[in-house]
């Protein structure tokens, strides 16, 4: 091994401990009490899984081994099971609701190093050596996929298995091998039983099939000799019915009850596609009524989902590939750089137009972005003459990367705020004193809430006399008032116009309920806020994450209001 590729490995292995070091700082960071709510359900419906005891069993709807839950594919259950049961030889806590919380963990953990590995790979062949490190440090920097592996949500492994399809797509049209095509095809169908919206995959992979066909028939336009012959075309062809078949293949091995249980998993589908193109079909995203499509991703993207300097770096380094790509038509690189904005371009423009923006949905080009911010760096570079300076230019780039993720990791060296609310509740509110709290969110305190008397309000019910008659009657049976995150009263205070709103959704009462509460003007008196904030590490200069998306404050930072009522 000579000295260049020596360097190389030790630099992939410093990032890969970066990488780790980062998403494993913190990983029980809810002290395994299972405050996300996704990672909850997937733990919960794993759980329920047992392997069936015949092949009939297997073909029934209503086998134990049917997740009966669509809402993401089955392949996260199973690995899951999987790894628990596994790791279930070494202790049999593994296998329980507690102990699948940090297999899940763990397990994300895993593809993530997978993923910083596969882009060093990927940048390392299509750009250079030293543009792959960069794109892995990029990724492994990166904030959103930072705080996404400290839970077991699917988007994860998607992210992995959207990349290696990807990467394995470019393989099979650069070398022409049917085992690549085969492999594509596996890894398809592994990113579709993962998650359906890996379906935006097609588009790309076509592609890459139809590349030389494409290429055959514009060069024949314009007269060129230099064409790819009809037996190459053939055999790309084939190549894509191989790629095809083995994607189905795949899919039905690894989710088979989607075919099974056809009836209950397109249900399920169509519910998750309806909320992607309306916002009023679950209460919990109310929060994006109203909506910018691609203005509310861009804005998330460059201030929490990357960071300023990440997000800017990123978004030009793809703006220059796409440039270069339309101005370029014969490169050994321009394959590769067409299969991959062609995902991203489709990708970000079918998310960008849902209707809701969780900030996850995005996460399978973060990737994307890392390379990119990779072409911009070795692009911006290159105009540096001077060696020294180029230099500085680079290190001071790489420096500025680490602001974002340090100043939101520094999240996980405090209690959560649900917990330290929790014991604040236990040592400050009387036992048997009556404590409201809203529906469709934590009920805090989190433990012991048998000493207390536990009202729900529920806030998310049409403004209508019925309603808060009912919770007229419940505040003045109130003591204390906990308020756990803002996800019922931060979009409900914003749908008050009745003119443009559905009737059941237009809440201008409990918007007025809510601007008293915190204003204080009505019974109730705030008396303990708990709030965290990032905060850029050595300045001390705070990162105010209260106009982000909802999904990314409330699992591991949620700011927290407690009340207590002076008068009837």
């Amino acid at each position: 091994m000579n000295a260049l590729r020596m360097t190389y490995w030790l630099v992939l292995m410093l990032i890969l401990l970066i990488g780790i070091g980062f998403r494993a700082y913190g990983i029980w960071w809810d002290q395994g009490l299972h405050l996300h709510p996704d990672e909850r359900a997937i733990i919960l419906h794993t759980l329920n899984l047992a392997p069936p005891l015949s092949i009939s069993d297997f073909f029934r709807a209503d086998s134990a081994w049917n997740p009966d839950f669509f809402a993401y594919g089955s392949l996260p259950l199973y690995t899951l099971w999987v790894v628990s049961h596994s790791l279930g030889f070494v202790s049999s806590w593994y296998a329980t609701y507690d102990g699948m919380l940090l297999a899940g963990r763990l397990t994300s953990i895993f593809w993530e190093i997978m993923t910083i590995v596969l882009i060093a790979h990927i940048g390392k062949h299509l750009i250079s050596p030293r543009a792959g490190l960069l794109a892995a440090l990029g990724y492994s920097l990166s904030v959103l996929a930072i705080q996404s592996a400290h839970f077991y949500i699917v988007d994860i492994s998607l992210t992995y298995w959207t990349l290696l399809t990807l990467w394995l797509a470019i393989r099979s049209h650069q070398t022409g091998n049917m085992r690549y095509a085969l492999l594509a095809g596996v890894s398809l169908g592994c990113a579709l039983a993962t998650k359906t919206s890996a379906i935006a995959l097609i588009g790309a992979v076509g592609i890459s099939m139809l590349m030389d066909l494409i290429v055959y028939t514009r060069n024949r336009a314009l007269g060129l000799t230099h064409y790819p012959s009809p037996t190459a075309i053939r055999k790309r062809c084939l190549q894509g019915v191989t790629l095809g078949c083995a994607a189905l293949f795949s899919f039905v091995i690894l989710q088979p009850y989607a075919v099974i249980d056809w009836q209950n998993f397109l249900a399920q589908n169509l519910q998750q596609f309806a909320m992607t193109r309306d916002a009023f079909t679950f209460p919990y995203t109310l929060q994006y009524v109203g909506k910018i499509p691609y203005l509310h991703e861009l804005t998330h993207l460059f201030w929490f989902g990357l960071g300023p300097v990440q997000a800017i770096g990123s978004i030009g380094g793809i703006l220059l590939t796409t440039l270069w790509v339309f101005r370029r038509h014969s490169h050994t690189q321009w394959t590769g750089a067409v299969i991959l904005l062609t995902f991203f371009w489709t990708y970000v423009a079918i998310v960008g137009s849902f209707a809701i923006g969780f900030m996850r949905y995005l996460l399978p080009v973060y990737p994307l972005f890392a390379l990119g911010l990779a072409v911009f760096l070795h692009a911006s570079s290159r105009r540096i003459s001077d060696s020294v300076y180029r230099r500085a230019y680079t290190t001071g780039i790489i420096i500025a990367l680490f602001i974002w993720p340090l100043s939101f990791v520094s999240l996980y060296s405090m209690p959560h705020t649900r917990i330290e609310a929790s014991a604040w509740m236990h040592q400050t509110i009387p036992s048997g004193s009556s404590i409201a709290v809203e529906h469709w969110d934590d009920s805090l305190p989190l433990w012991g809430q048998e000493r207390y008397r536990m009202i729900t309000l529920e806030l998310y019910n049409p403004d209508t006399p019925q309603k808060w008659n009912t919770i007229n009657v419940q505040l003045n049976r109130t003591d204390y008032l906990v308020i756990a995150s803002q996800r019922l009263w931060k979009p409900l205070t914003h749908l008050t116009d009745c003119s443009t709103l559905p009737p059941h959704r237009c809440y201008p009462i409990t918007a007025a309920y809510y601007r008293d509460l915190f204003s204080e003007s009505g019974n109730f008196r705030l008396i303990a806020t708990f709030k965290r904030t990032p905060t850029v590490p050595f300045l001390g200069l705070p990162i105010d994450t209260a106009s982000a998306d909802e999904s990314f404050s409330v699992y591991d930072h949620p700011t927290i209001w407690i009340f207590k009522r002076i008068a009837h």
